[in-house]
């Protein structure tokens, strides 16, 4: 391995623990308790900084209704999960679930400026983040079927064609 291949890989660990101490951190300080497994926390320090970035576009527009806000944070953290692997492999749906809801509560309270606004976001986030999700994930299979048929049936359905034009 060269030296500058060496450096890259030091410094991609170093921020990679900068961040999963600063997860570990906001975890701690929020009471959130329920990333109990190595692979789930390894999903949260993944994803972590780029839902932040992505979360803080819109999460304090007071313009926007905290529906919908929850639920774009939601769809942020559903495309977030679904292109990290971890050891080669995508997270199981059980994982990404209780790492989204999570990691949705994290952001609220490491991200909204005051703690009435905070308090008030949580509530309704509370209630209605894990039917918003479970909603997506239905969706989302309805959606993926479609696509499904519509890959065979492009891929196909001209052979099909020849065969019974013979």
């Amino acid at each position: 391995m060269s030296s500058d291949q060496e450096k890259s890989e030091i410094e991609l660990r170093i921020k990679e623990e900068i961040v999963k101490e600063n997860v570990e951190k906001i975890v701690s300080s929020t009471g959130v308790d329920v990333i109990i497994t190595d692979e789930q926390n390894k999903l949260t320090t993944q994803i972590y900084n780029l839902s932040k970035i992505a979360v803080q576009s819109f999460i304090n527009d007071m313009s926007l209704n905290n529906t919908i806000k929850i639920t774009k944070m939601m769809c942020q953290l559903i495309k977030q999960l679904e292109t990290v692997q971890i050891n080669g492999k995508s997270p199981s749906g059980k994982d990404k679930k209780i790492v989204a809801i999570q990691i949705g509560r994290i952001l609220i309270k490491d991200i909204t400026p005051d703690d009435n606004y905070e308090t008030e976001i949580l509530t309704l986030y509370d209630l209605i983040a894990e039917p918003t999700l479970e909603a997506m994930i239905e969706v989302s299979k309805v959606v993926n079927v479609g696509n499904i048929v519509q890959k065979i049936t492009t891929s196909c359905g001209p052979n099909l064609f020849k065969l019974f034009k013979h």
